[in-house]
């Protein structure tokens, strides 16, 4: 779409669509989740309209779009335009506001740190020239970057993209094999356990966990 007064509301409703994600699950007037909500309505409308015109004009973009409307399962059955709708919402907002604050934190980072940012950039040029030349690193190659992978994961541990997304939990649960007491917390029993924090925190086997009620006042 080119930019105009409707991708400038877009933004908006992106916006607040990501600002409902991260916030508690309360919905009513003037909370996050309700604008949110609101957000994903409009959302929902302009790109089912814009489904809808592309079917009519009948034109194949090279897009996003266009490939998730030509997509096909195993029994060669399309997407229903609902599911394009809600496969284009969920693809921005996974890259909308994360990515770009990931790109943001790790350009911040590599300023400040010039041997990460001569070995980051001594890696991609390496495998830039594989192919002899001026050659676009491809997806087949990033798996073969190790220091460009640890230098995203570090960037993600120290700014904190996303702290947290709030949800409800129904019924019972455990973390590391031990069940939750409701109106309890958790507590880390042998302190010196070794913690993971890349790719994403969690404790590894052998951290040993237990859910303790809180005394009431």
């Amino acid at each position: 779409m080119e930019p105009s007064p409707l991708t400038v509301k877009m933004d908006q409703w992106f916006t607040g669509l990501v600002a409902g994600l991260r916030a508690l699950l309360l919905d009513f007037l003037g909370t996050a989740i309700h604008g949110a909500r609101k957000c994903r309505r409009k959302l929902n409308v302009v790109f089912r309209d814009e489904v809808e015109a592309r079917k009519i004009m009948a034109n194949v973009y090279d897009d996003v779009m266009s490939g998730f409307m030509e997509m096909e399962d195993e029994q060669g059955k399309k997407l229903s335009e609902d599911e394009v709708v809600d496969k284009i919402v969920s693809t921005v907002v996974a890259g909308y506001e994360s990515t770009a604050t990931t790109i943001m934190w790790a350009t911040y980072h590599l300023a400040k740190s010039p041997n990460a940012l001569a070995n980051l950039r001594e890696e991609n040029v390496a495998m830039s020239e594989t192919e002899g030349g001026s050659y676009f690193i491809s997806h087949d190659d990033i798996p073969k970057m190790k220091y460009t992978a640890k230098v995203v994961e570090e960037t993600i541990r120290m700014a904190n993209i996303a702290l947290m997304v709030p949800g409800w939990r129904r019924g019972t649960w455990s973390m590391v094999g031990t069940p939750y007491q409701r109106g309890g917390r958790w507590e880390l029993l042998n302190p010196n356990a070794k913690i993971d924090y890349l790719p994403h925190p969690k404790p590894v086997y052998g951290a040993t966990m237990r859910s303790r009620k809180l005394a009431r006042k």
